[in-house]
């Protein structure tokens, strides 16, 4: 699970229907590849109640092209999982830009270098799964990963 994310700038009450029954928090959320759907009910606005509809992205997952094994094998990430630092070993010196994401697609860290490993510190992040988004010159590749 991950932290709540709100899905509609309205706070409103549960609405009431017509026969004096309660609409209820139904909720339905189902995902794709690279979106989330949620349908919800709302008497934001009409006070008998409402079922809307939001979409949402996942920045990282949605703008990360397919790897094949030879990009993978470009790059190394370990140790996976880790509790302290994750290193990442490149195949060559070429400068990157390292992004590193929470699972809710939040950028908690951006750095561009040139190395070819390069070490982060989680010991400050919380447990939970991350994201690290790596951009060279060509390509883009996306790692996950476990911190304990």
């Amino acid at each position: 699970f991950i932290a709540n994310n709100q899905v509609n700038a309205t706070s409103f009450s549960t609405p009431q229907t017509k026969s004096g029954a309660w609409l209820g928090e139904y909720l339905a959320l189902t995902v794709s590849d690279s979106m989330g759907y949620v349908a919800f009910t709302s008497s934001s606005i009409d006070i008998q109640g409402d079922v809307m509809f939001t979409s949402f992205n996942n920045p990282i997952i949605s703008s990360a092209p397919t790897q094949n094994a030879s990009e993978s094998s470009n790059l190394k990430l370990y140790p996976n999982p880790t509790n302290k630092f994750i290193h990442i070993k490149l195949k060559k010196d070429n400068e990157v830009l390292i992004e590193l994401y929470d699972y809710t697609g939040k950028l908690i860290l951006s750095s561009t270098t040139n190395k070819q490993i390069i070490s982060i510190d989680m010991t400050k992040y919380p447990a939970g799964i991350y994201l690290v988004k790596m951009t060279g010159s060509s390509k883009t590749l996306t790692k996950k990963f476990i911190k304990n």
